[in-house]
């Protein structure tokens, strides 16, 4: 019996706009759970360099750099060699890495003193199915001992098995014995479907796929299972509907993948079967399982499975994306720069991809080989508007707004007719020329943005505390102001706009009311507390005020604002009747995130 699943199968389309930051650190639950075996007590002489390379080893998994971890769990081994815990980690780690050889030889002396060892028994098997010995790949995966993740992928592994000695009708009988499992239906109609179709099994497969597409109607892999399966019958206007129900769905018509797939439908051109063998077949599952772990936080098991299916099939792309997505996770962006180059220059994502190397030089603080990328692909391929946009967004991340702004320019100046999706070309030149100073062409640049987005909350506020800020349509600024935050009433940035704001028009009361709320939704904000300040001082809270000056202080603004808010600590406000005209806003220290990601933060360059 099939233990029930804990996980569902979340519809993860890799190469999609997607393939995002995954949540979690590194934890294989069953293996890390362990804490320091007995035996690393016992011996009292080895105990500080052993427990010194356990604790390192541990520390660099947590933190999802594997290529540390898998040298420091190899000098603890060289100190314990028979210790049992040691053995597992470094095996998952070792396998996570991509060290096949090395995790080969922990696998076998793991299942030698527990033979139904998931992990291991999982890894030598795929190992024995690649070497073309079906039945130790088998027996492999017979011997998994029951989890709920172990069962799935012992069930999909030999049906695959199956299919490889040319059993169809075998491995379809394997595969029922994951129907009942609820949470693994998306498993089992995709890998239904793939067998079927390469058993020769056509009704089976367009049920199973039926099916498929309605449990997961926006998932990219089960639209390509369905156009194979319907251009492999000569359907191409089924698989042309399918694909335009897939985009009405996912707002994905400009993605390069979908574009690819319609041209080629449009052509009538057949669509490759998602897997055209048993290794293929194999390595989807892997593919599949692991994303989905990594998705929960399963970091270096899902490495494991994402390495599995690339060993399995060299050159496969989805897998190759995900597994450099874990890797940026872990803050490896050299390996994972490393991982991308391997995936080849005639795919339809390489723009995609040599534009995530670039950000990842940026990460690693080479700003300007990471712009040469950009420069070299907006050289190669002038008409495309990403690589000029991510050029643009990296400049401005580093407050090269000059830079910024002619990127924007050019990616502006290839629109025939700006539509709601090109609002952020605008609304980030807008930003850019607001910090050069030039606020016509912002003011012109940001209401074309809104006119573009009406309800994009990021530009409201923008345009809106830019107006209140230069004391001009205060009323409509104020308006924009509010309705940004109604759009998204827990963004502390934006609440923050609108009681400074308040300050601004001197309604003192009412920017207290806002900006305590703005600093309990961002409290490690600088530019936020010190707002929050003035406006305690301005109703006579001045001890209040002070202790936020202080808050403000020790968040580290940005050097110029330093000064004005030690003076204030120093002199407090002067009175307002000596005010010409009310306090400039403080500018808000950036982020690594907003500077990541410019739309996080509302007034992330005011």
């Amino acid at each position: 019996m099939i233990a029930t699943l804990s996980f569902r199968r979340m519809a993860v389309g890799v190469g999609m706009a997607c393939l995002a930051m995954l949540p979690g650190t590194a934890s294989a639950q069953d293996v890390i759970a362990s804490p320091i075996n007995k035996e690393l007590n016992a011996r009292p002489l080895m105990a500080p360099s052993l427990l010194g390379a356990y604790l390192a080893a541990r520390h660099a998994r947590v933190h999802s750099d594997l290529t540390a971890a898998a040298e420091y769990y190899r000098r603890a081994l060289s100190r314990d060699p028979g210790n049992e815990t040691l053995v597992k980690l470094a095996f998952v780690v070792e396998a996570a890495d991509g060290n096949m050889m090395r995790a080969a030889e922990l696998a076998e002396e793991i299942i030698r003193r527990e033979p139904n060892y998931l992990w291991a028994r999982i890894f030598l098997g795929v190992r024995d199915f690649k070497a073309g010995a079906r039945d130790k790949a088998e027996a492999h995966f017979n011997a998994v001992g029951t989890s709920p993740v172990g069962d799935l992928t012992s069930t999909l592994a030999r049906a695959w098995v199956k299919l490889s000695a040319n059993d169809g009708k075998g491995a379809l009988e394997v595969v029922e014995g994951i129907k009942a499992i609820d949470s693994a239906q998306y498993f089992y109609l995709l890998h239904k479907g793939l067998i079927a179709d390469l058993a020769g099994e056509r009704a089976i497969g367009r049920a199973a796929y039926d099916k498929l597409v309605e449990l997961d109607p926006k998932g990219y892999r089960a639209l390509l299972a369905m156009t194979g399966h319907l251009s492999k019958g000569q359907d191409f206007e089924a698989a042309r509907r399918a694909v335009q129900r897939y985009v009405g769905l996912t707002q994905g018509g400009n993605n390069p993948l979908v574009k690819a797939l319609q041209a080629d439908l449009a052509a009538s051109k057949e669509i490759p079967l998602l897997v055209t063998n048993a290794d293929q077949g194999l390595a989807e599952v892997f593919y599949s399982l692991g994303e989905q772990l990594a998705a929960e936080g399963r970091l270096d098991v899902g490495a494991m499975f994402l390495q599995l299916a690339v060993h399995l099939r060299p050159g496969y792309e989805n897998a190759q994306l995900m597994l450099a997505s874990v890797q940026e996770v872990g803050r490896r962006f050299d390996v994972a720069n490393t991982t991308y180059a391997s995936i080849a220059t005639t795919s339809p994502l390489v723009t995609e991809v040599r534009i995530r190397q670039a950000m990842n030089l940026n990460r690693l603080e080479r700003v300007d080989d990471a712009k040469a990328v950009l420069d070299k692909l907006v050289s190669e391929d002038p008409a495309n508007l990403r690589p000029l946009t991510a050029a643009g967004d990296l400049m401005r991340a580093h407050k090269r707004f000059g830079e910024a702004v002619e990127y924007y320019s050019r990616a502006i100046g290839l629109l025939e007719k700006p539509t709601k999706q090109h609002s952020n070309y605008f609304y980030h030149r807008g930003a850019a020329y607001e910090r050069l100073k030039n606020w016509p062409a912002a003011e012109a640049d940001l209401v074309k943005a809104l006119e573009l987005s009406p309800d994009d909350p990021l530009i409201l506020n923008y345009l809106g505390y830019s107006w209140v800020d230069q004391n001009k349509n205060l009323k409509l600024g104020l308006q924009y102001i509010v309705k940004a935050v109604r759009l998204k009433k827990d963004d502390g940035y934006l609440v923050d706009s609108l009681g400074w704001a308040h300050y601004r028009l001197g309604d003192y009361k009412e920017a207290v009311k806002h900006l305590e709320r703005a600093c309990e939704l961002a409290p490690q904000d600088p530019t936020i507390n010190d707002h929050f300040g003035d406006s305690l001082w301005r109703v006579g809270r001045e001890l209040e005020a002070r202790f936020q000056w202080q808050q403000a202080l020790s968040l580290k603004p940005e050097p110029e604002d330093e000064q004005k808010i030690r003076d204030k600590l120093l002199n407090g406000l002067p009175p307002l009747k000596s005010e010409a005209t009310p306090p400039p806003a403080v500018k808000r220290k950036e982020t690594r995130r907003q500077q990541a990601q410019p739309r996080r933060a509302a007034r992330v360059e005011r």
